[in-house]
């Protein structure tokens, strides 16, 4: 059996059977700098066809005109097209030249940045590039460098831009790790210095397009990056799509606990923002907390994901609010960057037409009556917990754990009989009063079973008694 090796429209025939890269050896070439591309194997030969991994080009050797030169037109044995004493070297562009640089920026304002980018980073997707927050430095005419930072999980992504000084840089590296170790700077340490090195993997083996990039953090620690260009590009939203919304912060907080967390029912998972009807609301199928807002004009409502309504809640939120010309994305002001969020596809009931106008209404110390549910929650969590109304208002709840019972004043209006009983779940009324505090609760009711109305904007289903 005979081994065959074509490549370059070449063929060499070694005897006797040997694998691709022994043949490759024999017939003077670099394994490292071949790869197979096809192969076919009889009895009689194996046939291997080989071709370059990087494209190359030859400086030929300088040669000594002081001394007549013999022409030689032998070949090599395997008819290479250069000499053996020719330097060969990778095809380089611009983009593939060293690249080294340092940037000193603030150590607050990158640590508050990177704090966001570590809520919005996703460690355990399947593109570990979504692990990455994009750092990219430029220097205007004024020579100022300005630095944005980008974080996304496709879903939901954040932008920032602050001041900085140093070079023009890219850097791509891992957002939880890079605040680790700013976070573990000494206390007195008040500017972060980021040095940036890429380069060739391996200068000597011409090994193409693969980069070394690594991250200095004020001379403590080396951090391995990531390729800029595998970020993925965040669309912006046109600035002058903004509607101004007051009051945005305190209505999402509000009906922030009746979000669905039940997946099937995908268009209750978030908080529906209208403001051409001026109203935000959330709802579960079981109760619903609606709250006015103040737009400053008509604009499309959109219903926000749940995670997104949660993170305006934990930074200063500048109430404003754009979406795109798709309607698929939705962006917010969030600690002085934009939080672009996708926005959930689908028909969120009429908040004005669940709203019950119902015959009974009472009214009671907010304030004494969570305590009250406070008190009876071990005993109520799976059973609810009963209000009385009688004149006064009586709570009640009995578990194969013991039972509860306690009374509180209380007026009513309406009532049909001597008394009338509900029965909630108890998390609803704690999260209703909660969500809409005041010193005098009213909850409004219906004759027979139906839906409740406390303090004029959270309904609740009340448990068949």
């Amino acid at each position: 059996m005979k081994t065959i090796i074509t490549f370059e429209g070449q063929k060499n025939t070694i005897q006797g059977e040997c694998k691709p890269k022994e043949a490759m050896e024999i017939l003077g070439l670099d394994p490292k700098e071949w790869k197979v591309i096809s192969k076919d194997i009889t009895e009689k030969a194996a046939v291997y066809a080989i071709e370059r991994r990087t494209p190359f080009y030859v400086v030929p050797k300088t040669e000594d005109t002081t001394a007549p030169q013999e022409e030689d037109n032998t070949m090599s044995a395997v008819d290479l097209p250069f000499g053996p004493d020719d330097h060969i070297e990778p095809i380089t562009g611009p983009n593939e030249q060293p690249i080294s640089g340092t940037v000193r920026v603030d150590r607050a304002a990158l640590s508050e940045c990177l704090n966001i980018c570590c809520k919005i980073t996703s460690a355990r997707s399947l593109m570990p590039i979504l692990a990455n927050v994009l750092i990219q430095v430029s220097t205007p005419e004024n020579d100022t460098a300005l630095l944005r930072i980008s974080a996304t999980d496709l879903d939901l992504s954040w932008q920032k831009t602050i001041g900085a000084t140093g070079d023009p840089l890219t850097i791509c590296t891992h957002a939880g790790v890079l605040y680790s170790e700013i976070k573990a700077l000494p206390a007195e340490v008040e500017t972060v210095e980021l040095s940036y090195s890429e380069e060739p993997a391996n200068k000597s083996s011409m090994s193409g397009n693969l980069k070394f990039r690594s991250l200095s953090v004020n001379g403590r620690c080396t951090l391995f990056c990531a390729d800029p260009e595998e970020f993925p590009e965040i669309a912006a939203i046109e600035q002058e799509n903004f509607v101004s919304i007051g009051d945005l912060a305190k209505a999402i907080k509000a009906v922030i606990p009746a979000v669905s967390k039940d997946e099937t029912r995908y268009s209750l998972t978030g908080v529906y923002i209208d403001p051409v009807n001026k109203i935000a609301a959330a709802t579960d199928g079981y109760r619903l907390h609606s709250e006015n807002i103040n737009p400053d004009h008509a604009a499309p409502a959109v219903i926000i994901p749940l995670r997104t309504a949660s993170l305006l809640l934990q930074y200063p939120l500048n109430e404003t609010m754009a979406t795109n010309e798709a309607k698929d994305r939705v962006v917010f002001i969030v600690s002085g960057g934009t939080l672009i969020s996708r926005v959930i596809d689908g028909n969120f009931p009429d908040v004005k037409n669940v709203i019950p106008a119902n015959t009974i209404r009472a009214s009671f110390a907010s304030e004494a009556m969570l305590k009250l549910i406070d008190g009876a929650l071990p005993l109520s969590e799976q059973t609810g917990v009963l209000l009385t109304f009688n004149g006064g208002l009586e709570v009640r709840s009995e578990s194969d754990a013991g039972h509860y019972k306690w009374n509180i004043p209380c007026t009513a209006e309406g009532l049909a009989g001597d008394s009338a009983t509900f029965s909630f779940a108890p998390r609803f009324l704690i999260d209703a009063l909660k969500s809409y505090p005041q010193e005098t609760a009213i909850i409004e009711m219906p004759e027979e079973y139906g839906a409740c109305l406390i303090n004029g904007k959270a309904v609740i289903m009340p448990r068949r008694v």
